[in-house]
C-alpha cells in the first residue's frame, strides 16, 4: 500500500502501516468497551478543541443500548462553568432531522391527507403552475423537500445575518420568492440530484409551513407536543415562550449555553509578516502547524442561541431547518429510538401496532416510531435506486466502508471540513486520491493507490448531520445496524477547524473498526494531521480573501453625523428596495462601529469628497457609513465598500458588503462560504437619468442587482443570457438625508 501524500505526513510519524489494511473488525465490536475508544482519543479530542479555539464541547456515544458521555472545556472562560450531558447547545442543521419525522407522522395519520409522494402545490396552492424540477417537469412533491431535490435557487444569503438575528419571521417571503426566481441551472439533470443535491434550507421551511397549514398549530408545537414530550428529551427546546425562558435560565446559565467565535486577525498579520500576503498553501501548511498563536474565542452576543430558542410558539418557519437546541444526553435518546426503528424494519418487526392502554389506539412513542419507520423506508428505497445516494429524509446517507475511487463525497465530511477538504484538493492538483486520503475515515482501503481493483465487500449504511450557524457547531454519525451512535454539540463557531466534525469522526471510525493499540494511535495520529490540512487550507484562503478585499474594493468614506449623507454623492444609492414583497433592501447612512478606525480611503470633507488615501487612525464614535441591510431590519446593516473604477457619477457603480473576517468574526459570522468578496456584489443601475463624469450625479439610483445563490457565481458563463430582472431590487422609497 501506498504512503499517504507528504502534506499528511508532517509531524505525524505514525501514519505509515498501522492502519493501512485495516478494515471493520466486527468480532471486536462486539466486545469493544465505549470507555476504551474514549480513553485512547480523549487527548486527541481535547487537542482538536484546544489548539483550534472551541471554547466548550460535549460528547455522547450509543452503544447497545449504553450511553456514555465525556466533556470538554467550559460554557464560558471567563467563569469556568463546566458543560456536562445536559448542557443546552444549538444544533442548528442537525434540527432537520426532527422536522423530517414531524412530516412522516402526518404521512401516517389517517385523517390527513399526505404522503411523501404528494406535490407540494396541493398543500402551497401559491405554487401553483412551478414544477422546480426541469430534469422531469414533474411538481416538486414531499419527498423532493426532504431530500433537497429542487432546482429553485438557494436564498439562504438573503435571511443570513451576524449577532444571531433572523430576519423572516413568516414563510409568506419564501413563497413569493419561489413564484417568480428561475430555476438553477447547475440542477438540470438527475445526476446533479443525487451527487450535488441542491441543499436547501428553505426546503425545510416550506415543510414547517406545510405541517402548520395541515394541523392548524405553528410547527414548533408540533415538534413540543407529539415528539419532545413523549420522548421525554427534556432537554431539547424550540420556540421557547418569555415565561419558559424565565424558569430555564438565560444562555450563559447552567443550562443554555453561551457562545463563541475564533479571532483570526492575529495569525494572519503573524503569517503575512512571514510570508508576505500571498503564500502558497505548501508554504502555509508547515507554518500553520509550527506557528499557529494560541486562539482565544470571543464571546457572540446576541447569540443565535438566544434567537433561536426565543419568541413565541409561531417562530420563524427557517428554525425548521436550523433552530431547535438540545444536549447529548437528549439527542443519543432520540438517536437510540432511530436505531431500533431501523433494526425492527430490517427485521421485518411491525411497528406502533399494537394498542396499549385498552384504547385500541397507539400511544404517541407508537406513532413517533411509524414515522420513524417511514422515514427508514424511504431511505432505504433512495439508496437501493441509487446507492451514490447521498441525502434522504432528512439525513446524510452513505454505505459504509466506501470506495473512494467511486464515491462523490466523503461520509462525514460535512460543512466547513467538507469544502476546505474538496477546494483545497483541488487546487493543490492532487488526484481525488489524495482527498480521499486527507479524509480517511470509513474508507474500504487506505492510501492513495488507485491501480488496485476494488473488491466487492459487505456494506452499512451510516446516516449523519452536522450543524453549522453562529456560535455554534455540532456533528451526529449513526451506524443503525449496530446500534451505534457518536453527537458531539460545541458552543464555538471555529472557522479554522470544525473540531465538533473531526472528533466525532474519529470517534466513528473507532466504533466502526475497533482498533486496538497502535492502530487507534495511528487513527488520532491521522486525525491530527488532517486538522492541520484543514487550518492550513483555510488560512490561505482566507489570506487570499483579505489580498482581493483590499486590492478590488476601497472603503467608502465616513460621514460626520450632522451631514447624514445630506450633501453625499453617495446619497443617490440611498434608500429601500424591494426584490419581491416581504424580501427588501435597505442603503443607508448608519452609525459607525464606536471605536472603529476611521475609512481607509482617506480623510474626507465636509462635501463627503475623499481626500488623498492616507490612511488615518481617528476613530468613527458619532460618525456615519453607508450600509446595507438585508430584509430592511435595523438590527444589523453591513457596510458597503466601493469597487475599484467605480463611480456613483456613472450609471451603474458596484460595491459588495464583503468584509474583512476579524469583523465578520466578532458579530459570529465566517466560514469558508463568506471567502468570495464577489458573492457579494451589489450594482445599483439608474434607469431615468443619463448621468456620466462632469454631468450632474443622477437624483437616485433606481434599481440595486444582487445575484444572491452562490451556485451561479462558482460559474462566470452561468448568467450568460440569464435576465437578471430575477435578482433586481427595484426602489420603493426616495433616498436623501435620514434614509
Amino acid at each position: 500500500m501506498a504512503s499517504p501524500p507528504s502534506f499528511l505526513l508532517d509531524k505525524c510519524p505514525l501514519l505509515e502501516d498501522p492502519i493501512a489494511s485495516l478494515e471493520p473488525n466486527t468480532d471486536s465490536m462486539s466486545d469493544l468497551e465505549v470507555e476504551r475508544v474514549l480513553a485512547g482519543t480523549k487527548s486527541t479530542i481535547e487537542a482538536l478543541f484546544r489548539d483550534y479555539g472551541s471554547v466548550g464541547g460535549s460528547v455522547g456515544i450509543a452503544r447497545n443500548g449504553k450511553h456514555t458521555f465525556i466533556e470538554f472545556g467550559s460554557q464560558d472562560p471567563t467563569t469556568n462553568e463546566p458543560v456536562d450531558r445536559d448542557t443546552i447547545y444549538l444544533i442548528s442543521s442537525m434540527a432537520k432531522p426532527f422536522t423530517s419525522l414531524a412530516v412522516a407522522m402526518l404521512a401516517n395519520d389517517d385523517k390527513i391527507d399526505i404522503s411523501l409522494t404528494s406535490p407540494v402545490k396541493n398543500f402551497l396552492p401559491e405554487l401553483q403552475g412551478n414544477d422546480f424540477l426541469a430534469h422531469t417537469g414533474q411538481p416538486i412533491t414531499i419527498a423532493d423537500l426532504l431530500n433537497h431535490q429542487s432546482d429553485f435557487l438557494r436564498c439562504t444569503n438573503l435571511w443570513e445575518s451576524p449577532n444571531g438575528f433572523i430576519p423572516w419571521q413568516d414563510v409568506a417571503p419564501l413563497l413569493s420568492l419561489f413564484q417568480t426566481l428561475p430555476r438553477n441551472p447547475k440542477f438540470r439533470y438527475p445526476h446533479c440530484f443525487r451527487h450535488a443535491r441542491n441543499y436547501s434550507n428553505e426546503s425545510y421551511a416550506l415543510l414547517a409551513e406545510i405541517v402548520e397549514r395541515l394541523t392548524g398549530k405553528p410547527w414548533t408545537r408540533f415538534i413540543r407536543d407529539r415528539i419532545l414530550r413523549p420522548l421525554g428529551l427534556t432537554s431539547t427546546v424550540v420556540g421557547l415562550t418569555e415565561s419558559e425562558h424565565a424558569e430555564r435560565g438565560q444562555p450563559g446559565s447552567s443550562k443554555i449555553a453561551l457562545s463563541f467565535a475564533v479571532p483570526v486577525s492575529e495569525t494572519l498579520s503573524r503569517l503575512s509578516a512571514a510570508h508576505g500576503d500571498a503564500a502558497a498553501y505548501d508554504v502555509v501548511h508547515p507554518w500553520v502547524i509550527n506557528n499557529l498563536p494560541q486562539l482565544t474565542a470571543q464571546r457572540v452576543s446576541p447569540s443565535q442561541a438566544r434567537h433561536a430558542a426565543a419568541g413565541t410558539l409561531s417562530s420563524t418557519p427557517i428554525g425548521a431547518a436550523a433552530g431547535i437546541m438540545s444536549s447529548a444526553r437528549d439527542l443519543l435518546k432520540f438517536y437510540e429510538h432511530f436505531m431500533e426503528v431501523y433494526n425492527d424494519v430490517e427485521k421485518g418487526r411491525d411497528q406502533g401496532q399494537a394498542a396499549t392502554n385498552g384504547t385500541g389506539q397507539p400511544t404517541d412513542v407508537d406513532r413517533i416510531r411509524q414515522g420513524m419507520a417511514t422515514l427508514h423506508g424511504h431511505i432505504k428505497d433512495m439508496m437501493a435506486a441509487d446507492e451514490s445516494c447521498t441525502y434522504a429524509a432528512g439525513w446524510n446517507t452513505v454505505n459504509v466502508p466506501w470506495d473512494p475511487k467511486s464515491a462523490t463525497r466523503w461520509p462525514g465530511a460535512d460543512g466547513d471540513n467538507s469544502r476546505r477538504i474538496e477546494k483545497s484538493t483541488r487546487e493543490m492538483g492532487q488526484p481525488s486520491s489524495a482527498a480521499a486520503e486527507a479524509w480517511h475515515f470509513l474508507q474500504q482501503q487506505h492510501g492513495p493507490d488507485t491501480t488496485a481493483p476494488t473488491t466487492q465487500k459487505e456494506t452499512e449504511l451510516a446516516l449523519f448531520h452536522g450543524g453549522n450557524m453562529v456560535g455554534a457547531t455540532s456533528f451526529c454519525l449513526l451506524l443503525p445496524a449496530r446500534q451505534a451512535a457518536v453527537v458531539v454539540l460545541c458552543n464555538t463557531r471555529g472557522f479554522f477547524v470544525d473540531a465538533a466534525n473531526l472528533a466525532g469522526m474519529l470517534l466513528s471510525e473507532c466504533l466502526f473498526r475497533g482498533p486496538q493499540g497502535d492502530e487507534m494511535a495511528a487513527l488520532c495520529a491521522r486525525t491530527r494531521a488532517t486538522a492541520a490540512h484543514l487550518a492550513a487550507s483555510y488560512v490561505r484562503d482566507l489570506q487570499r480573501y483579505e489580498l482581493v478585499l483590499a486590492r478590488d474594493y476601497y472603503s467608502l468614506p465616513v460621514l460626520d453625523a450632522s451631514k447624514n449623507g445630506g450633501d453625499c454623492e453617495y446619497a443617490s444609492c440611498c434608500g429601500t428596495f424591494q426584490l419581491v414583497p416581504g424580501v427588501v433592501a435597505r442603503v443607508s447612512w448608519a452609525p459607525a462601529p464606536a471605536g472603529a478606525s476611521a475609512s481607509e480611503a482617506g480623510d474626507i470633507d465636509g462635501n463627503c469628497n475623499v481626500n488623498g488615501g492616507a490612511n488615518n487612525s481617528e476613530t468613527r464614535g458619532g460618525r456615519r457609513q453607508l450600509t446595507l441591510a438585508l430584509n430592511g431590519q435595523p438590527a444589523w446593516a453591513y457596510p458597503l465598500r466601493l469597487k475599484t473604477g467605480c463611480s456613483p457619477r456613472h450609471n451603474s457603480c458596484i460595491m459588495t458588503f464583503a468584509m474583512p473576517m476579524g469583523e465578520l468574526v466578532r458579530a459570529g459570522v465566517g466560514g469558508n462560504n463568506r471567502l468570495e468578496a464577489r458573492d457579494f456584489e451589489v450594482t445599483f443601475r439608474n434607469t431615468a437619468a443619463t448621468a456620466v463624469d462632469g454631468l450632474p450625479l443622477p437624483t437616485q439610483f433606481q434599481e440595486l442587482v444582487w445575484v444572491f445563490d452562490r451556485s451561479w457565481l462558482a460559474d462566470p458563463h452561468s448568467l450568460e443570457g440569464v435576465d437578471l430582472g430575477a435578482f433586481t431590487f427595484r426602489r420603493l422609497s426616495p433616498g436623501g438625508p435620514g434614509v
